[in-house]
């Protein structure tokens, strides 16, 4: 591991050189698709900047740029977690690109992606049981290591999902119970087995059939064609498949090719190859292909980043009631799960969330009158209206509907 002294003097945080003494350490992940730590730390050694961390992990190298003392306070968990524990950023890749919030889409093959995040986790892994060892901090011991997400989830933080937002999403075994496990194993001297990044095989789908006969039909005339096909069975569908690409530009060629031929229906399926263990023991060798097939009951949702004031006076209301949120007025992830999790507007409710929903029916056009927060006919009739515009169940207002009311 290799640490670089770049102090933020500039930063006002810098300035203000309160001190503590780091009863634990929290794991962050920069927000943006950036792998340089350099960059950030150009950008956080300026005055009137009211964020600062400890240290960056350069996403290319893994190289941990110190920008604070380790015992100096920083702000970096937007609660009393910065009276407590020292904040540190992962870079991230810039093969993804965010849509909303921590919601973010890959822009490459995949390959990019994993490897600065086993870069930045096996560099992360080394500066913590380095940290945890100068500081006397057991890393098993509860709160001790934590992410900003678990940090929000105790209340010592603000509202943010990293870094388990970018490791849920690429797999690979990435946790923070695995990262807390690998710390203590490198305290103790014991190799440490990084999550393997699965292998990511792209193929080109033709057809699928509940039929192996059917399926063995269309392999023959692609086959005859000259394409290499194979016949797959997921869950008792015949799949028939050409192909198989470490590369997804050369299943974009193939799938070209396909087309050209005639085989209108063909799209790029993802086949992701795992390691089993083989029946002798449970050793890991065993590489088998395993069809990533998308959950249907998980809904992608947009948000547009737009602000609202109405949204803003939502946000409010939840805070009122415990929420901790950011009321910045832009519906997002934190604020739609809020509501779609424990709040419904029915008949006869009445509450300053009823007014906020009036505001916004008036706003789309639904016509419910005087926003006087109270859940009458009026506005009981332009919710059923709202929900048949859009599609969904009629009756209370609540669920999925919040997301379509404010999107």
């Amino acid at each position: 591991m290799k640490i670089i002294q770049r102090f933020i003097t500039n930063n006002d945080c810098y300035s203000c050189n309160e001190k503590i003494t780091p009863r634990g350490l929290m794991l962050h992940s920069v927000g943006c698709a950036q792998p340089r730590a350099e960059v950030f730390v150009r950008n956080y050694n300026r005055s009137n900047y009211d964020v600062a961390v400890h240290a960056f992990i350069d996403g290319n190298d893994g190289t941990v740029y110190q920008t604070l003392p380790w015992t100096m306070r920083a702000w970096h968990g937007g609660g009393s977690s910065n009276d407590t524990h020292l904040g540190i950023e992962m870079c991230e890749p810039s093969t993804i690109r965010y849509t909303s919030g921590a919601n973010w889409v890959e822009t490459g093959d995949g390959s990019e992606t994993r490897k600065v995040v086993e870069t930045t986790y096996n560099s992360a892994v080394e500066l913590f049981a380095y940290l945890c060892k100068q500081f006397n901090l057991n890393p098993l011991k509860d709160g001790v290591i934590i992410s900003h997400r678990e940090g929000y989830t105790r209340g010592v933080a603000s509202g943010h999902a990293d870094p388990e937002h970018i490791w849920n999403k690429i797999g690979g075994g990435y946790t923070m119970d695995r990262f807390r496990r690998d710390v203590d194993a490198k305290m103790k001297g014991q190799s440490t087995a990084t999550p393997s990044s699965p292998s990511i095989l792209y193929k080109v789908q033709v057809g699928a059939f509940s039929k192996i006969e059917n399926a063995n039909s269309l392999k023959e005339t692609l086959t005859h064609q000259g394409f290499d096909t194979m016949v797959v069975n997921v869950n008792n569908l015949y799949k028939v498949q050409v192909g198989a690409y470490s590369q997804k530009a050369n299943a974009s060629a193939m799938l070209v090719k396909l087309k050209l031929a005639g085989f209108s229906n063909a799209f790029i399926t993802e086949v992701e190859v795992k390691k089993v263990p083989v029946d002798n023991g449970g050793t890991l060798g065993l590489s088998i292909p395993v069809e990533i097939i998308p959950d249907p009951n998980v809904k992608e949702y947009t948000f547009s980043g737009v602000y609202n004031e109405t949204v803003r006076k939502v946000q409010s209301y939840l805070n009122q009631n415990g929420a901790r949120l950011t009321a910045d007025g832009i519906f997002g992830p934190k604020t739609y799960q809020k509501l779609s999790d424990a709040y419904k507007v029915d008949t006869g409710y009445r509450s300053e969330l009823v007014k906020c929903v009036q505001l916004r029916l008036n706003e789309l056009g639904f016509n419910c009158g005087t926003a006087d927060g109270i859940a009458g006919t009026n506005t009981m009739n332009a919710i059923a209206k709202f929900q048949k515009a859009n599609s969904l169940g009629e009756g209370y207002l609540g669920g999925e509907d919040w997301y379509y009311l404010f999107k």
